[in-house]
């Protein structure tokens, strides 16, 4: 498997057979922000072997990242993916403390269909009020809008080797938030 280029702010790895199990990534929704998320949403899903959940989840990222491009205060923002036993979830943050509502959008609106499609492609999907905090966990205002997608991890053949540390491995960069990752496992 080849080394994936993403990077990303904040990765945890609590069993180096799963690679990172949450990663979380501030930033500001503007005209490139989806891109950067969706790249690194697709890897992670990679690597944690469900790549089919990632159509779905990019498209329903996204929204939630128009969202806040539309109604956050600054645009800021905090993306956070995690990994379930049986699929993903992934949060977005904002400073904007109105919960999102679904909506029927009329025929000839531009707008009011991103979380009709959110919900159309998830599992599961809903908002709430931070227990603590805005964008940075200080105090404040704000909301965590999130979306959950059930995936089986791809079953790994018996005579494949699992992804874990091997001497010649080289740590995605996906768990090298400063750079290009040169580590080896």
């Amino acid at each position: 498997m080849k080394p994936i280029h993403v990077s990303v702010g904040i990765c945890e790895n609590t069993d180096t057979r799963l690679f990172p199990v949450r990663c979380r990534r501030a930033l500001t929704a503007g005209p490139d922000a989806p891109r950067e998320v969706r790249r690194i949403l697709r890897a992670h899903l990679r690597l944690w072997r469900m790549p089919e959940a990632a159509d779905a989840a990019e498209l329903a990222v996204t929204e939630l990242l128009a969202n806040v491009a539309a109604h956050a205060p600054d645009g800021r923002c905090a993306v956070t993916v995690r990994r379930r036993p049986a699929g993903v979830r992934v949060e977005v943050r904002d400073a904007s403390p109105l919960l999102p509502a679904l909506r029927e959008a009329g025929e000839w609106e531009e707008s009011g269909r991103g979380l009709a499609l959110v919900a159309a492609v998830t599992d599961r999907w809903g908002a709430e009020p931070p227990a603590v905090g805005g964008v940075g966990g200080g105090t404040g205002g704000g909301k965590t809008v999130w979306f959950e997608i059930d995936a089986a991890p791809v079953p790994v053949p018996a005579t494949a080797a699992l992804p874990g540390p091997t001497p010649d491995r080289q740590v995605p960069e996906a768990c090298c938030p400063t750079g290009p990752c040169t580590k080896t496992r």
